[in-house]
Protein backbone atom coordinates (compact mmCIF):
# COMPACT_ATOMS: atom_id res chain seq x y z
CA UNK A 1 0.00 0.00 0.00
CA UNK A 2 1.34 3.43 -0.98
CA UNK A 3 1.92 5.79 1.90
CA UNK A 4 1.21 9.51 1.73
CA UNK A 5 4.23 11.69 2.60
CA UNK A 6 3.83 13.39 5.98
CA UNK A 7 3.43 17.10 6.49
CA UNK A 8 4.99 19.36 9.13
CA UNK A 9 1.66 19.24 10.96
CA UNK A 10 1.82 15.42 11.10
CA UNK A 11 5.28 15.56 12.64
CA UNK A 12 4.33 18.23 15.17
CA UNK A 13 1.51 15.97 16.38
CA UNK A 14 4.09 13.30 17.18
CA UNK A 15 6.67 15.48 18.84
CA UNK A 16 7.12 19.01 20.14
CA UNK A 17 9.11 20.46 17.27
CA UNK A 18 9.42 24.14 18.04
CA UNK A 19 11.85 25.20 15.30
CA UNK A 20 10.39 24.22 11.95
CA UNK A 21 13.22 25.98 10.14
CA UNK A 22 15.62 23.40 11.56
CA UNK A 23 13.28 20.64 10.43
CA UNK A 24 13.15 22.00 6.89
CA UNK A 25 16.93 22.36 6.68
CA UNK A 26 17.40 18.80 7.87
CA UNK A 27 14.87 17.55 5.30
CA UNK A 28 16.84 19.37 2.62
CA UNK A 29 20.08 17.78 3.77
CA UNK A 30 18.44 14.34 3.78
CA UNK A 31 17.17 14.90 0.23
CA UNK A 32 20.66 15.90 -0.92
CA UNK A 33 22.10 12.71 0.61
CA UNK A 34 19.20 10.37 -0.21
CA UNK A 35 20.35 6.83 -1.05
CA UNK A 36 23.68 7.60 0.62
CA UNK A 37 25.15 6.28 3.84
CA UNK A 38 23.56 7.65 6.99
CA UNK A 39 26.18 9.68 8.85
CA UNK A 40 24.05 11.43 11.45
CA UNK A 41 26.83 13.60 12.83
CA UNK A 42 27.62 14.97 9.37
CA UNK A 43 23.95 15.77 8.78
CA UNK A 44 23.75 17.53 12.14
CA UNK A 45 26.86 19.55 11.37
CA UNK A 46 25.59 20.56 7.92
CA UNK A 47 22.38 22.06 9.32
CA UNK A 48 23.81 23.38 12.59
CA UNK A 49 21.93 21.05 14.92
CA UNK A 50 23.05 19.27 18.05
CA UNK A 51 23.65 15.60 17.23
CA UNK A 52 20.96 14.44 19.68
CA UNK A 53 18.41 16.81 18.17
CA UNK A 54 19.23 15.69 14.63
CA UNK A 55 18.96 12.04 15.69
CA UNK A 56 15.53 12.71 17.20
CA UNK A 57 14.32 14.44 14.03
CA UNK A 58 15.65 11.58 11.89
CA UNK A 59 13.72 9.11 14.04
CA UNK A 60 10.60 11.22 13.44
CA UNK A 61 11.20 11.14 9.70
CA UNK A 62 11.32 7.33 9.89
CA UNK A 63 8.22 7.19 12.08
CA UNK A 64 6.19 9.26 9.62
CA UNK A 65 7.50 7.31 6.58
CA UNK A 66 9.33 10.31 5.14
CA UNK A 67 12.54 8.27 5.22
CA UNK A 68 13.57 4.65 5.28
CA UNK A 69 16.82 3.10 6.43
CA UNK A 70 18.23 0.31 4.29
CA UNK A 71 20.52 -1.93 6.36
CA UNK A 72 23.90 -3.10 5.14
CA UNK A 73 24.12 -6.67 3.86
CA UNK A 74 26.73 -9.11 5.12
CA UNK A 75 26.96 -12.87 5.50
CA UNK A 76 27.43 -12.37 9.23
CA UNK A 77 24.24 -11.20 11.00
CA UNK A 78 26.26 -9.44 13.72
CA UNK A 79 28.10 -7.37 11.13
CA UNK A 80 24.75 -6.40 9.57
CA UNK A 81 23.47 -5.13 12.89
CA UNK A 82 26.29 -2.63 13.38
CA UNK A 83 27.09 -1.62 9.80
CA UNK A 84 26.07 1.78 8.43
CA UNK A 85 22.63 1.85 6.77
CA UNK A 86 21.60 3.90 3.77
CA UNK A 87 19.12 6.70 4.39
CA UNK A 88 16.42 6.96 1.76
CA UNK A 89 13.77 9.63 1.26
CA UNK A 90 10.82 7.38 0.44
CA UNK A 91 9.13 9.71 -2.07
CA UNK A 92 11.49 10.41 -4.97
CA UNK A 93 9.17 13.14 -6.31
CA UNK A 94 9.34 14.95 -3.00
CA UNK A 95 13.10 14.45 -2.94
CA UNK A 96 13.43 16.03 -6.40
CA UNK A 97 11.14 18.89 -5.41
CA UNK A 98 13.14 19.69 -2.28
CA UNK A 99 16.28 19.76 -4.42
CA UNK A 100 14.63 22.01 -7.03
CA UNK A 101 14.84 19.42 -9.80
CA UNK A 102 12.30 19.26 -12.63
CA UNK A 103 10.67 16.06 -13.88
CA UNK A 104 12.35 16.53 -17.26
CA UNK A 105 15.77 16.60 -15.64
CA UNK A 106 15.06 13.24 -14.01
CA UNK A 107 13.74 11.64 -17.20
CA UNK A 108 17.02 12.23 -19.08
CA UNK A 109 20.56 11.10 -18.23
CA UNK A 110 22.06 13.61 -15.80
CA UNK A 111 24.81 12.84 -13.27
CA UNK A 112 23.27 15.36 -10.85
CA UNK A 113 20.08 13.32 -10.87
CA UNK A 114 21.80 10.03 -10.03
CA UNK A 115 20.95 9.97 -6.30
CA UNK A 116 17.31 10.82 -7.06
CA UNK A 117 17.08 8.08 -9.69
CA UNK A 118 18.55 5.64 -7.19
CA UNK A 119 16.07 6.88 -4.60
CA UNK A 120 13.25 6.23 -7.08
CA UNK A 121 14.43 2.67 -7.83
CA UNK A 122 15.10 1.73 -4.20
CA UNK A 123 11.75 3.14 -3.11
CA UNK A 124 9.95 1.12 -5.77
CA UNK A 125 11.84 -2.03 -4.77
CA UNK A 126 10.85 -1.45 -1.15
CA UNK A 127 7.19 -1.06 -2.07
CA UNK A 128 7.17 -4.17 -4.25
CA UNK A 129 8.86 -6.24 -1.56
CA UNK A 130 6.02 -5.36 0.82
CA UNK A 131 3.69 -7.64 -1.16
CA UNK A 132 6.19 -9.88 -2.93
CA UNK A 133 6.01 -13.67 -2.73
CA UNK A 134 8.36 -15.29 -1.84
CA UNK A 135 9.41 -12.94 0.92
CA UNK A 136 12.66 -11.04 0.47
CA UNK A 137 14.44 -8.23 2.28
CA UNK A 138 16.19 -5.15 0.94
CA UNK A 139 19.80 -4.34 1.84
CA UNK A 140 22.77 -2.49 0.37
CA UNK A 141 26.34 -3.78 0.11
CA UNK A 142 29.63 -1.96 0.56
CA UNK A 143 33.10 -3.22 1.40
CA UNK A 144 35.94 -1.35 3.10
CA UNK A 145 37.62 -1.26 -0.31
CA UNK A 146 34.74 0.73 -1.79
CA UNK A 147 33.11 -2.09 -3.74
CA UNK A 148 29.37 -1.61 -3.53
CA UNK A 149 26.00 -2.77 -4.82
CA UNK A 150 23.08 -0.36 -4.57
CA UNK A 151 20.48 -2.99 -3.64
CA UNK A 152 20.75 -6.56 -2.41
CA UNK A 153 17.57 -8.64 -2.22
CA UNK A 154 17.83 -11.74 -0.04
CA UNK A 155 15.17 -14.38 0.50
CA UNK A 156 14.79 -16.60 3.61
CA UNK A 157 16.91 -19.31 1.94
CA UNK A 158 19.84 -16.92 1.63
CA UNK A 159 19.55 -16.54 -2.15
CA UNK A 160 20.53 -13.12 -3.44
CA UNK A 161 19.73 -10.78 -6.34
CA UNK A 162 21.90 -7.70 -6.75
CA UNK A 163 20.82 -4.47 -8.43
CA UNK A 164 22.88 -1.47 -9.52
CA UNK A 165 21.31 1.81 -10.64
CA UNK A 166 22.85 3.91 -13.43
CA UNK A 167 21.40 7.31 -14.34
CA UNK A 168 22.49 6.98 -17.97
CA UNK A 169 21.41 5.26 -21.18
CA UNK A 170 24.69 3.44 -21.81
CA UNK A 171 25.97 0.57 -19.65
CA UNK A 172 29.56 -0.65 -19.59
CA UNK A 173 31.15 -3.82 -18.26
CA UNK A 174 32.76 -1.76 -15.47
CA UNK A 175 29.27 -0.97 -14.12
CA UNK A 176 29.03 -4.63 -13.07
CA UNK A 177 32.12 -4.54 -10.83
CA UNK A 178 30.20 -4.79 -7.56
CA UNK A 179 27.78 -7.40 -8.92
CA UNK A 180 30.64 -9.57 -10.19
CA UNK A 181 32.31 -9.33 -6.78
CA UNK A 182 29.10 -10.44 -5.09
CA UNK A 183 28.53 -13.25 -7.60
CA UNK A 184 32.05 -14.61 -7.19
CA UNK A 185 31.77 -14.42 -3.41
CA UNK A 186 28.39 -16.15 -3.12
CA UNK A 187 28.57 -18.74 -5.89
CA UNK A 188 25.24 -20.53 -6.37
CA UNK A 189 23.53 -18.36 -3.77
CA UNK A 190 23.77 -15.48 -6.25
CA UNK A 191 20.75 -15.83 -8.54
CA UNK A 192 21.20 -12.78 -10.77
CA UNK A 193 22.61 -9.27 -11.01
CA UNK A 194 21.05 -6.37 -12.91
CA UNK A 195 22.12 -2.87 -13.85
CA UNK A 196 18.99 -0.74 -14.26
CA UNK A 197 19.53 2.21 -16.60
CA UNK A 198 17.61 5.01 -18.33
CA UNK A 199 17.90 3.54 -21.81
CA UNK A 200 15.70 0.96 -23.55
CA UNK A 201 18.13 -1.88 -24.29
CA UNK A 202 18.33 -5.24 -22.54
CA UNK A 203 21.69 -6.96 -22.80
CA UNK A 204 23.52 -9.84 -21.14
CA UNK A 205 26.93 -9.09 -19.58
CA UNK A 206 28.09 -12.54 -18.63
CA UNK A 207 27.05 -15.27 -16.22
CA UNK A 208 23.81 -14.23 -14.44
CA UNK A 209 24.41 -10.55 -15.25
CA UNK A 210 22.19 -8.34 -17.39
CA UNK A 211 21.52 -4.67 -18.13
CA UNK A 212 17.83 -3.74 -18.12
CA UNK A 213 15.87 -0.51 -18.57
CA UNK A 214 14.53 0.82 -15.29
CA UNK A 215 11.03 0.30 -16.70
CA UNK A 216 11.61 -3.42 -16.17
CA UNK A 217 10.54 -2.82 -12.58
CA UNK A 218 7.00 -2.72 -13.95
CA UNK A 219 7.15 -4.64 -17.23
CA UNK A 220 9.41 -7.66 -16.65
CA UNK A 221 7.56 -10.96 -16.83
CA UNK A 222 7.89 -13.48 -14.03
CA UNK A 223 10.37 -16.28 -14.84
Amino acid sequence: MLRTPPTERDIRQLSDVSRLGDLRRLAGAVAARSAGLLVAQALARDVGLAPRTAARYLDLFDLTFLTRRIPAWATNATVRAVATPKLLMTDSGLCAHVLGMSAGRLATPDPAGGPVVETWVLSELGRQLDWNTPEARLYHYRTRDGIEVDAVLEDPRGRVVGIEVKAAEMVRASDFRGLMHLRDRLGERFLAGFVLHLGTASRAFGDRLRALPAAALWTAAAP
